[in-house]
């Protein structure tokens, strides 16, 4: 049974295992591991994974799709720039969406939902206007 083991538990190991090395008798006394099923349980764990699932299908959808319907429309040079400059704001459009969710007192999920809906509303308009690019 193979637990997640965080930065915390990890310290802890390692200076339990430094203890032992040294011929220390050693009691752990610290929190077990937990599985990936406990995990799971705990309150919003699992909503948020299947949320950034889709988050992250919808990044690769548009990493490997973009320079293809772009490269139809421009010519190579552009297309690849357009390309990479979608690449290149995620970057900031992440330390974007953290100050403000910092901003906001920390709620994450209504900030990235609000960024999402902001998303779907240029995408839509995008997809609209696409033929006349």
């Amino acid at each position: 049974d193979v637990g997640i083991v965080t930065p915390e538990v990890r310290i802890r190991q390692e200076k339990l295992a430094a203890k032992a090395a040294e011929g220390e008798a050693v009691v752990d006394e610290g929190p077990a591991a937990i599985t990936y099923g406990q995990a799971l349980q705990i309150p919003m764990v699992a909503q948020y994974a299947f949320a950034f699932g889709f988050f992250k299908l919808t990044n690769y959808v548009l990493f490997f799709w973009l320079p293809y319907f772009l490269g139809k429309h421009f010519d190579p040079v552009t297309a690849n720039l357009i390309a990479s400059l979608y690449s290149v704001g995620m970057m900031p459009g992440g330390i974007i969406v953290g100050v403000v969710s910092d901003l906001f007192g920390g709620r994450r999920a209504s900030v990235i939902g609000t960024f999402m809906a902001a998303l779907f509303f240029f995408l839509f308009i995008f997809s609209r206007k696409s033929e006349e690019l």
